[in-house]
């Protein structure tokens, strides 16, 4: 990567041993001397690879050019080709397989997918996680497992930005919340902001965090007289502010997206403050405090060389939490994305009634409260048959039903506030992101979100209620329904 940053070295990403070393340890122990009885526990440190969507994305292996022309003749008169590297742009014009065509005045390119930097001192993405549990062996074929997990995070790898006042949004590559964090941490410090103006200091950037407690109870049947089963129940607790590689919060993306290091999580610092000037730290959308899970399995031997498995699985889940988010600052929308800089005002997992007048357009909001999904039932079908052929050559037939009883719970709700067909967005102290440094002063302190509803930026028409989204508290995706699948194997 091509590193701009003041202070930072040639080759940023070096892990050194000591970032390496993962200790584990763990235990067992038969009370009852026995071999029907383990109490166990260890403690584990777990390191990730960076991804390849952080290279390919920030540094510039992705090609984002756009060539911009002022269009004088018909639209079908314009045929852009691509090139031996499957690209219609370049630096300095696009390729047309020839001359540029009569009608059209380039006007500028611009490389929108820049290189960014990485800071110093980068620590690998790592967490840890402790566990303790007993077994206990009720009879030959019936056993009991009582387990609690305890996860956390240490370091998190993701790009973050710093939006200057010549409108750039500059990346790093950073570990947030943590090291040389200054590219937004203090935007008195950054040397971006005003100084004497009666703009406050930037709190310092807040750290990712992923917590999760849970404790399962497991029944086991193995194999006897023909039937085989499992049954447990997990009681947890998921929170925090980042759900991890593969984002699960509907803001990022849409409805959670898979871009490991480089979701919109920390593109900007703010966007981890609620409007109370504290972290968004609350329950993630993947908490499910109470699961139920099963599966049993009955075998049929019909002849000595036919045998047919029933097998069934059923799950039942707590509903997950919905989350409230508005944009703050900017927004990028027309094109129907939402969550472009999105702002979660009362907290991750907590949910806010909003209604606004038809005539007047004033709007109300509600207190805050924990909205969740209804709860999640499935049950899946297997069918097997398998043939013995001769010796141990057989083949198998399957039929496994996901969902067999077609069940289309909603599991999310739409959570963006401000309408996503529009430029509207919350100005907190009546400036947009455009300000800098006291942008980020008067977004990272305590602001009146509610108010602003009814005050802040309308695309077009300046100030006033800005328009919530109509599919706002809406069904916004639904269980997957019945699917059927069929398989031929042939062992030997």
């Amino acid at each position: 990567s091509e590193n701009n940053a003041a202070g930072i070295p040639a080759n940023p990403v070096n892990f050194g041993w000591s970032d390496k070393v993962t200790p584990r340890i763990g235990f067992a122990w038969d009370p009852l001397r026995n071999g029907k009885a383990k109490i166990f526990g260890g403690y584990g440190a777990f390191t990730d690879q960076m991804k390849m969507t952080l290279a390919i994305a920030g540094f510039g292996g992705q090609y984002w050019q756009d060539c911009t022309y002022a269009l004088s003749t018909a639209l079908a008169n314009v045929t852009p080709q691509f090139d031996t590297n499957s690209r219609y742009c370049y630096d300095d014009n696009a390729n047309f397989g020839g001359a540029t065509p009569d009608g059209l005045t380039f006007i500028e390119s611009n490389n929108d997918r820049g290189t960014e930097s990485v800071v110093g001192g980068l620590k690998p993405y790592r967490q840890h996680d402790t566990a303790f549990g007993v077994d206990y062996e009720i009879n030959p074929t019936l056993a009991f497992e009582a387990r609690w997990d305890r996860r956390r995070l240490d370091h998190v790898i993701e790009d973050a930005a710093i939006y200057d006042s010549e409108g750039n949004e500059n990346y790093l590559i950073v570990n947030p919340g943590e090291g040389v964090d200054a590219y937004n941490n203090d935007c008195k410090t950054a040397g971006i902001g005003p100084t004497g103006d009666g703009y406050a200091a930037c709190p310092a950037n807040i750290k990712p965090a992923r917590s999760y407690d849970g404790l399962e109870l497991r029944l086991t049947q193995s194999l006897s007289k023909h039937f085989s089963g499992m049954f447990s129940y997990t009681y947890s607790s998921f929170r925090g502010n980042y759900c991890g590689l593969t984002n699960c919060e509907e803001a990022d993306g849409g409805g959670g997206r898979n871009a490991p290091n480089v979701s919109r999580a920390f593109d900007e610092s703010y966007f981890q403050f609620n409007s109370h000037g504290g972290s968004s730290n609350g329950k993630l959308a993947i908490d499910r405090p109470h699961a139920f899970k099963g599966y049993a399995y009955y075998e049929l031997n019909e002849r000595h060389q036919l045998n047919t498995t029933f097998g069934i699985f059923q799950t039942a889940y707590s509903g997950t939490p919905q989350t409230s988010f508005v944009d703050v600052g900017y927004s990028q929308a027309g094109s129907g994305n939402f969550g472009q800089y999105p702002v979660y005002p009362e907290n991750l997992g907590e949910w806010v009634d909003i209604t606004q007048n038809p005539t007047t357009g004033v709007i109300t909001a509600g207190n805050a409260r924990t909205f969740r999904t209804s709860w999640f039932t499935q049950s899946d079908v297997n069918i097997k048959q398998t043939f013995k052929v001769r010796g141990n050559q057989s083949v198998s037939f399957d039929l496994t039903v996901t969902n067999a009883l077609n069940q289309r719970e909603v599991v999310a709700y739409y959570g963006s506030i401000d309408t996503a067909y529009k430029r509207q967005y919350l100005r907190p102290g009546g400036k947009n992101l455009g300000s800098a440094g006291e942008a980020y002063s008067l977004y990272e302190h305590a602001y009146d979100w509610k108010a602003l509803l009814n005050t802040s930026s309308k695309s077009g028409s300046g100030g006033g209620p800005i328009t919530i989204n109509s599919q706002y508290g809406k069904p916004f995706e639904y269980q997957v329904g019945r699917n059927i699948r069929f398989q031929l194997h042939y062992n030997f």
